[in-house]
């Protein structure tokens, strides 16, 4: 897997960011402000930020951590987006 971690600015609800970027191979990106309590995923479908439970803050921090590394690599338990094939949306079991 190809983990990278940089530093950006984000326009969020507004108000601008200072975050490490997390990407994870070409599929997600995250970031994580700097103080480390707020997340967030790229919706790649609504071109938007999408907040991340408070949760999921130390599970960041660590995929940025190891992407550092500063941390030994390890499975990673990430938020990703529920991908539904057209086919089966709505229908019932």
């Amino acid at each position: 897997y190809d983990l990278q971690i940089y530093r950006s600015d984000v326009s969020l609800d507004g108000q601008q960011l200072s975050v490490k970027m997390l990407r994870i191979g070409r599929s997600q990106l995250y970031f994580q402000s700097l103080d480390g309590q707020l997340s967030a995923r790229w919706d790649k479908h609504n071109q938007r930020w999408q907040l991340l439970s408070s949760d999921n803050n130390a599970a960041i921090r660590k995929a940025i951590r190891i992407a550092d590394k500063q941390a030994a690599p390890e499975l990673l338990e990430l938020p990703i987006p529920l991908l539904l094939d057209a086919n089966t949306q709505g229908a019932s079991s």
